[in-house]
């Protein structure tokens, strides 16, 4: 498994459209500020609108998208996890210290995550 990157940190959507066209697959993860970790800490379940857009712009490259969230509660996402090119959603929660290498793992097909959540997301 190898992780190419053909561009550094950019905002130009041009620059990310094209980089996101010479890959395979693109992983987006989306999260929310560290302040927002414990129930309480926010008044808007919505997914900072900056992050959704930065979806919508990478679908436009037509390549295969998996959303990695990683939240401390379910999130609104505003249909960006019904656009076509997005195929899977991952909700890793806060996975602390060893979840970027389960993250990997999930996403490569190492493993297989499955299970039931004690909440449910609702409808934007």
């Amino acid at each position: 498994f190898a992780v190419r990157s053909p561009c550094a940190q950019t905002n130009s959507s041009a620059e990310l459209v094209a980089a996101a066209a010479l890959s395979d697959v693109v992983v987006a993860c989306l999260g929310e500020d560290p302040h927002t970790e414990k129930p309480g800490d926010l008044d808007d379940l919505s997914l900072d609108a900056g992050q959704l857009d930065l979806v919508r712009v990478l679908a436009s490259a037509g390549k295969p998208i998996a959303l990695v969230l990683v939240t401390g509660r379910p999130r609104l996402l505003h249909g960006v996890e019904a656009l076509p090119q997005v195929n899977a959603v991952l909700q890793s929660f806060l996975p602390g210290p060893h979840g970027g290498a389960a993250l990997a793992d999930a996403l490569v097909g190492t493993f297989e995550p499955s299970g039931r959540l004690p909440i449910s997301w609702q409808p934007a």
